[in-house]
């Protein structure tokens, strides 16, 4: 389990600075792949809540840190989603290849309802869209597409991901 926690945490850091450094950079209509929210997404459903939820508050905290978003926002949302992604941890077979697609769909969905749930308590300071607005349309495409090229890849190695 201590391999499992070190290999996620590095993965993790990894895919911050990608999506803060790089992908900040390379705008797609000024929208980027969540590839946390996925990461986080697939270490709930293959070890649990336990460890993906202190890997999604921790990282959520770094990519608060190095973004614009108020702090603890995206720590919320990855804890949240990681708990009760992680409950799902040993009911469902994850080698059918559609999972990682709905897997995608559900975690983006999940964090565009917790943004508006917070938007509504919180007012102004947090920036939500609509569900039918193009920037969450994409987001999501994004999200399901490179949804699978990750779940590929960190399947390739089984023993530092998956308990």
């Amino acid at each position: 389990m201590k391999k499992i926690a070190i290999s996620s945490s590095i993965v993790a850091l990894l895919l911050v600075l990608i999506q803060t450094a790089l992908f900040s950079h390379i705008p797609f209509f000024h929208i980027t792949a969540d590839l946390l929210l996925i990461f986080i997404a697939f270490v709930a459903i293959n070890n649990g809540s336990r460890l993906a939820m202190i890997l999604g508050f921790v990282s959520g905290l770094l990519l608060d840190f190095m973004s614009i978003a108020p702090f603890g926002l995206s720590s919320f949302i990855l804890t949240f989603i990681a708990f009760f992604l992680g409950k799902l941890h040993g009911h469902y077979n994850l080698t059918h290849f559609i999972f990682p697609f709905i897997l995608a769909i559900v975690a983006t969905a999940t964090k565009f309802f917790l943004l508006l749930l917070l938007h509504f308590l919180f007012s102004t300071s947090i920036k939500t869209y609509s569900i039918y607005d193009s920037i969450f349309l994409i987001e999501l495409a994004l999200n399901v597409v490179f949804a699978p090229c990750l779940f590929f890849s960190l399947n390739r190695f089984p023993s530092f991901f998956k308990s």
